[in-house]
């Protein structure tokens, strides 16, 4: 789905999509690396609660994926959670 969205980007068309999913944002890491799709053709947004005083504010994170396919910060929460999985199973189980 990413590499299809990329390739779609590539073609000039908008593509604005909202996701949970490391393998649609993998996908889009694979095009850029493999070309189909320049760098600063593709744009992320992660959105971080935070609190303040007992106040929710919204800040949004622009993370840039380079020519090489990678993401050049991840923020805290930023699909995670397949660590926070892992790290569950690797835990021993306390009888």
């Amino acid at each position: 789905m990413g590499e299809l969205m990329a390739r779609a980007a590539s073609c000039g068309i908008q593509v604005v999509a909202e996701t949970h999913s490391d393998h649609v944002l993998n996908g889009i890491c694979i095009a850029v690396r493999s070309g189909i799709l320049p760098p600063d053709d593709a744009s992320l947004l992660f959105f971080e609660r935070q609190e303040d005083g007992g106040i929710a504010k919204i800040e949004a994170v622009s993370p840039r994926i380079d020519r090489n396919g990678r993401i050049d910060q991840w923020p805290d929460g930023f699909f995670d959670e397949w660590d926070k999985s892992l790290e569950t199973l690797l835990m021993p189980v306390e009888d």
